[in-house]
């Protein structure tokens, strides 16, 4: 009767890390008010002190195969800094929609600071601080 519980235990534990798992790669920023899930992928960075470049694609959650949507209502993306004490946001960046479900960011700007950046989401006039539906962090490749 043991064995059979420690088995139990052992798949229980094996089927949740895998769905952990799972469900990070087939929704890597997870936008569960809006039941989307979304993907960022960089074309120029992420880079300290000169503007970075990210496209943004949208699906509903568990739908990614049935093709990329429009979030409604519409998001926005934004560059947030965590530092020691404080937090804040960063510059204005420019959002123009490529294709369905498709948005490129632009003027990302991160300056070097002690802390983390992270690119967030929320819905138009949310506070940018306590409204964000989805936190992102960012990591720079290491210099050479």
């Amino acid at each position: 009767m043991k064995n059979i519980s420690l088995l139990t235990l052992s798949l229980i534990t094996f089927l949740l890390t895998t769905n952990v798992y799972a469900s990070k790669t087939d929704c890597p920023v997870d936008l569960a008010k809006h039941n989307l899930c979304a993907s960022i992928s960089w074309k120029l960075g992420p880079q300290y002190g000169i503007y970075s470049k990210a496209v943004v694609t949208y699906w509903k959650k568990g739908l990614k195969k049935e093709g990329l949507v429009d979030p409604s209502p519409s998001l926005e993306v934004y560059p947030w800094m965590i530092m020691p004490g404080m937090e804040h946001g960063g510059s204005k960046v420019k959002t123009k929609r490529l294709t369905k479900g498709t948005y490129e960011i632009d003027q990302i700007l991160f300056l070097k600071m002690q802390g983390f950046w992270e690119l967030r989401f929320k819905e138009p006039g949310a506070n940018p601080k306590k409204g964000a539906l989805a936190k992102n962090k960012i990591h720079f490749p290491k210099k050479k």
